[in-house]
């Protein structure tokens, strides 16, 4: 009886060995790569990017008035400005990676662009707190036109008895230029209230826009090597391109390259082909500097999960853990082939995630 439990488990060491060998034989037939590999390989592909940027009001109405802001408060704009130099720049972080040896970076339109969520709302409900402000205007217009009216008719009557002095005459010359002044510019500021909020458009202005490299050192803006967005997917898919100022990526850097589509791949079956429970990494800055700031440098993080939803047009879920950051960051599969790029994440979860399907991003480029 001990001679045949020795013989079985003889038999199944032999058995899984040979399933491990098997399994790491079709491996390196696939071109496979373990996860060390693969991150060694792409880590200084990846970069994380910060974009200061402010948002922009652009009205409709008599004199084309743009407004500046960049914080909501319970859905409403806060702090709006008629100067852009007194608005203090928003910042966000992401993540991109390199498409190109120019310098070309792609990463979710998200990142490079930061929406507003129900624009047209938000300006309706500007539109009725101006409507508000105008009454109050309008008293204002009212009371300096009483004043100036009170100051011509005391001048005319103490002129008509010769009882003005110079001296008083212009002081009261130079009240009236005051409140004159005072009312010509509640004039101007009510003629900006009045706007058509249907018509009118809120969009983000780069203030400016880096990026910063796995294992160097970040503490200050001059770090950050300054990009531009180049241009924005318009078709329903979260991407975007960007390039950096002088199109020259750091020596011994892989660029990430855009798998073909194969002949007999049709274009509405092609984003199908990412199967279900298919192995993935990511490589990116989950949570920006807070997680891949280190006393030795920035650093980027790989982390993995796999297909979980098939693929539809412009998405497919995934179960790789995220954090505020990654967006834009690139998901590969065990042979290194680039398959999607994050975008979002369900609230309040880490691994329900989104990434759009890398034939989209292959579609901005060629376009």
């Amino acid at each position: 009886m001990k001679r045949n439990k020795k013989l079985i488990l003889a038999v199944c060491c032999t058995m899984l060995l040979f399933a491990q060998s098997c399994e790491q034989m079709g491996k390196l037939m696939r071109g496979s790569s373990t996860p060390e590999e693969l991150f060694a390989k792409y880590r200084k592909s990846v970069v994380m990017i910060k974009n200061e940027y402010f948002y922009v009001i652009k009205l409709t109405n008599s004199k084309s008035t743009e407004l500046y802001f960049t914080e909501l408060d319970n859905g409403n704009i806060k702090n709006v400005e008629f100067d852009a130099s007194k608005v203090s720049p928003k910042t966000t972080y992401g993540t991109g990676f390199f498409v190109s040896a120019d310098g070309k970076i792609a990463t979710n339109r998200h990142v490079a662009d930061p929406p507003i969520d129900d624009a047209k709302e938000l300006l309706r409900r500007l539109k009725a707190t101006f409507d508000k402000s105008k009454l109050t205007y309008q008293d204002e217009i009212a009371d300096y036109t009483k004043k100036m009216t009170d100051i011509k008719t005391y001048i005319r009557a103490k002129q008509s008895e010769d009882e003005l002095s110079q001296e008083d005459f212009n002081k009261l010359q130079l009240a009236y230029t005051d409140y004159e002044s005072k009312r010509e510019k509640a004039n101007s500021t009510l003629s900006l209230l009045d706007f058509d909020p249907n018509t009118s458009t809120i969009e983000a202005k780069v203030v400016t826009m880096g990026v910063a490299y796995d294992n160097t050192f970040v503490t200050k803006s001059s770090d950050y090597k300054e990009c531009v967005r180049l241009k924005v997917a318009t078709d329903g898919a979260d991407l975007a391109l960007l390039q950096l100022k002088d199109k020259t990526i750091p020596a011994n850097t892989e660029v990430f390259t855009i798998p073909e589509k194969k002949s007999e791949e049709k274009d509405n079956e092609a984003h199908k082909l990412l199967k279900i429970n298919t192995k993935l990494y990511m490589i990116g800055y989950n949570y920006a500097n807070a997680v891949g700031a280190t006393d030795e440098g920035l650093k980027a993080q790989l982390t993995q999960g796999t297909v979980s939803q098939e693929p539809t047009k412009f998405q497919f879920l995934h179960t790789i853990p995220t954090l505020s950051g990654s967006s834009g960051s690139p998901i590969i599969d065990e042979e290194g082939n680039l398959v999607g790029v994050n975008f979002a994440g369900m609230r309040n979860t880490q691994s329900f995630n989104y990434a759009v399907p890398i034939k989209n991003l292959k579609k901005l480029l060629d376009e």
